[in-house]
């Protein structure tokens, strides 16, 4: 089943449910792969609002706030979450957005805070440690599901 498929079926159960915030949240993840950053920041940060409390969606609206380029923002509610939930996706993002920021010494500090690490959070790292620019790391990577 390809994406579009997928989309369609999330926004087919949105019109019998349209404030479930993970659903908002899958549309948003799904908008975000397609390359679509406004429409998924509009809807991850509906699903944040209706549950700020889910990591998950956490997780994704902060990916989605750091790859708009609102790295301030998406810094504070990261590390907000980091300091709530033990979670090493978010913990990833957090060290990604202080990547963007220049900031190497607290992204290798959140990444050895993690406890299980992925390969790109090893792949991160040693970009970090070689103190070069990296690619951007894919995205479908990052959002959890």
């Amino acid at each position: 089943m390809g994406q579009g498929d997928w989309e369609n079926k999330v926004r087919a159960a949105l019109l019998g449910d349209q404030d479930n915030p993970r659903l908002l949240a899958a549309l948003g993840g799904l908008r975000l792969q397609a390359g679509d950053v406004e429409q998924a920041l509009v809807l991850l940060e509906r699903a944040m609002l209706l549950a700020p409390d889910e990591p998950q969606i956490l997780c994704d609206y902060g990916a989605v706030l750091t790859t708009a380029g609102r790295l301030e923002q998406a810094e504070s509610l990261l590390r907000s979450g980091v300091m709530v939930f033990s979670d090493d996706n978010l913990r990833f993002n957090l060290a990604r957005c202080h990547q963007l920021q220049g900031k190497t010494d607290e992204a290798l500090a959140v990444l050895a805070s993690m406890e299980h690490r992925s390969d790109d959070a090893f792949k991160l790292e040693g970009d970090l440690l070689k103190g070069k620019e990296t690619s951007p790391v894919p995205w479908q990577h990052i959002l959890r599901r």
